[in-house]
């Protein structure tokens, strides 16, 4: 077997995925992981404009301009607004924001990575090997505990232990299993397919995230094979059955799973006061409806007051507390990418092959989940979200010299 040669770039782009993914939770790094992205994709954005002499930049698809500049005029509109709101320095505001600097690497993986020959296959299998490893490796750290060789933080829900990992390339090498799944089954892939699902449902234990898997994969399979719709109404059917159903093989996870419910009762009324403070801030004048109450530094005293940020958490209000940050045009912002990517995969697999379909679910996933766990306020769904981008694009740009 011969193993392919890869240069600086590629080796930033490995170290990028890698750090979205924690490095498996194997090392404890110096700088949080977040910081460590952002440097690897600035350092990759500076190698594409002085090495590389920028090249392809001023080609960059028009869909994906606009969404840049949005998003980009979005981080400033909040920065702005929480010297507005909180008297927090505009630098303050920006600060915690810099993880949206990771959608540089965009540039450079489509204009040079995915330029090369084979580079589309390089980067789908780095996305796979990286999203295969990390579940496989997660479902062992699961089935070992207490005995724990990664370096990961746990509480327990269902009566049962439930580990806190990064979805990165997880997200991707689940959607593009169940993809060749639908279309050709093979024990390879439905095996690979088996392990992300034990991770999502044992390992994660999302109470959301179940049913929205099941949604999503339901969705998936009438987009990619109407003649099995039967089936994917099923599969959303069962998973909401099994919540309740008496059923004595899964019944103890069931106990566990009701007494979680019935504990959370008590968070669920926290996070209904925090929806109505949300709410009743940015409705209460024009600028916050749009461009919400601006981005809060945890070190700043004012914001943390104003805000409430001791009392609710944001990341436990999806879009509410998404809209609080950026108001209803940072929520548009956000939604449309994820549009975007789940829309434009979905027709340019229909005309050409080449294993980018995971980004129908992936985008689907990233809407769903977000109304309550706001995963745009995450840095590693940035490490995702810009791979996705430049293979679209790169795509697009095939498909136009066909």
């Amino acid at each position: 077997m011969r193993i392919r040669k890869i240069d600086f770039m590629e080796l930033l782009f490995l170290l990028l995925v890698l750090t979205g993914e924690h490095f498996f939770y194997l090392v404890n790094l110096p700088i949080t992981e977040m910081d460590l992205a952002v440097i690897i994709a600035v350092v990759m954005f500076f190698v594409y404009l002085l090495y590389y002499k920028g090249v392809g930049l001023p080609n960059t698809d028009k869909p994906t301009k606009i969404l840049l500049t949005a998003i980009a005029l979005m981080v400033v509109c909040s920065a702005v607004r929480s010297q507005q709101s909180y008297g927090q320095s505009i630098l303050m505001g920006l600060r915690p924001q810099r993880y949206y600097l990771i959608l540089l690497a965009y540039f450079p993986i489509k204009n040079v990575i995915l330029s090369r020959k084979g580079g589309f296959k390089w980067v789908i299998n780095v996305m796979l090997g990286v999203g295969i490893a990390a579940a496989t490796i997660y479902s062992i750290q699961y089935l070992v505990f207490p005995f724990k060789f990664l370096i990961v933080d746990y509480d327990y829900r269902f009566g049962q232990v439930r580990l806190r990992f990064n979805e990165v390339g997880t997200l991707f090498s689940m959607f593009y299993a169940y993809y060749k799944i639908i279309k050709r089954p093979c024990w390879k892939w439905g095996f690979i397919f088996a392990i992300h699902l034990f991770y999502y449902i044992a390992v994660i234990k999302g109470r959301s995230g179940i049913i929205v898997l099941a949604l999503v994969l339901t969705i998936l399979l009438i987009l990619f094979n109407r003649q099995k719709w039967k089936a994917a109404v099923s599969i959303f059917a069962v998973a909401v059955v099994l919540l309740y159903a008496p059923i004595p093989i899964v019944d103890q996870y069931l106990e566990g799973f009701r007494e979680g419910i019935d504990s959370y009762q008590s968070q669920t009324d926290v996070r209904y006061k925090g929806q109505q403070f949300y709410i009743q801030s940015v409705t209460e004048d024009i600028p916050s409806m749009i461009f919400g109450k601006g981005y809060v530094n945890i070190q700043s005293s004012s914001a943390v007051r104003i805000s409430r940020a001791k009392d609710f958490y944001i990341v436990d209000n999806g879009y509410f507390g998404l809209a609080y940050f950026y108001g209803f045009f940072g929520v548009a912002c956000n939604i449309l990418m994820c549009l975007y990517i789940s829309i434009s995969t979905y027709k340019l697999q229909r005309k050409l092959d080449f294993g980018i379909e995971c980004g129908v679910g992936i985008g689907i996933y990233l809407i769903a989940v977000s109304i309550l766990v706001p995963y745009m306020l995450y840095y590693y769904t940035y490490c995702l979200l810009a791979v996705e981008l430049a293979l679209i694009d790169k795509m697009k740009q095939l498909e136009r010299g066909m």
